[in-house]
């Protein structure tokens, strides 16, 4: 179930892995399926299955959908507001860089950037576009030079991650996949391998580059070679723990979503034991390893490693 163009794009890929395992797929619906896969670039409300239906589910039939993940970390702006609200050992951790939603916070931003150094740096991203489009690398002149563009343009506005690691001249971002198989508690299964992406500089935009891309090996073995098996263990152990904290800090929201969706059929306050699902985590490394989440993808595109990300 889902969008037609997810279905064409990322089935495949789960048709293999559900193949593999002995699975068959039905055509029919006879309310006795064991796994719905919904493949949707939102909660699949409206394309899988509705937030009523939820409650009614059968013991051992299984979702893949955490509603109301897309209003907590998936958009841009409310992995902004989620990382603001949470809890301060994680909020005051380095995961994820201050930033703001433009226009409604703009004097807020506006306010702090004054009393930033000359030459502090920031990033506006659009808030529409994802996967590393629509981003731009504005100095603190350039800030005010713009500001009244900022009252017309849904944005986000992040500090800069300064002193980014580089490898071969070219910064790079980390695409990590973690599936959370249940939110109450929290159990999460970080997958052993990713995607390393080289980018263009800050003129270009920090686009990733086609063509260019390691796996996880390759980056553990660069790491291991010019920096030490302690730098290369510090840097995935950072990855890992940014991960974490980011679920974390989402998880009293969706609680709170799970508590409007009704009781079970025993009574009980639901917790989606039904529901699973896919992330992509973006983020960056700095010349200290300490790693930072840039972008949550709750439909990751599961064809982008046979397209070399192009």
């Amino acid at each position: 179930h889902g969008a037609a163009t997810v279905v064409e794009r990322d089935w495949p890929a789960y048709s293999m892995a559900f193949r593999r395992l002995g699975f068959v797929k039905e055509e029919g619906n006879d309310g006795n399926w064991l796994v719905l896969m919904c493949l949707a670039d939102n909660d699949g409300d409206e394309e899988c299955l509705r937030r009523d239906e939820y409650t009614t589910l059968k013991y051992y039939q299984k979702v893949s959908r955490i509603p109301g993940l897309r209003e907590t970390l998936w958009k841009k702006n409310q992995l902004c507001l989620t990382m603001h609200s949470a809890h301060p050992y994680i909020s005051g951790s380095s995961v994820n860089s201050l930033c703001w939603i433009l226009p409604s916070q703009l004097s807020q931003f506006l306010s702090v950037v004054e009393t930033m150094d000359s030459d502090s740096k920031w990033i506006i991203k659009s808030s529409s576009q994802g996967r590393g489009a629509g981003i731009r690398l504005l100095t603190k002149t350039e800030i005010f030079q713009e500001k009244t563009t900022f009252l017309s343009h849904r944005a986000i506005a992040q500090k800069y991650f300064g002193d980014q690691l580089v490898i071969e001249g070219l910064p790079i971002s980390i695409r990590a996949y973690v599936l959370v198989t249940s939110v109450l508690p929290l159990r999460a299964y970080l997958y052993r391998d990713g995607i390393v992406m080289f980018r263009g500089g800050s003129d270009y935009h920090f686009k990733k580059m086609t063509g260019r891309l390691w796996y996880f090996d390759q980056l553990k073995n660069y790491l291991k070679t010019n920096y030490g098996a302690d730098s290369a263990s510090k840097a995935f152990d950072n990855v890992a723990s940014a991960v974490v904290k980011v679920l974390l800090a989402a998880q009293p929201l969706l609680a709170k979503e799970f508590e409007k969706m009704g009781k079970t059929q025993a009574g009980s306050t639901y917790r989606c034991l039904h529901c699973f699902q896919l992330l992509a985590v973006d983020l960056m490394l700095n010349s200290d390893f300490n790693a930072l989440v840039v972008e949550v993808d709750g439909q990751p595109n599961l064809s982008e490693k046979d397209k070399q990300l192009g």
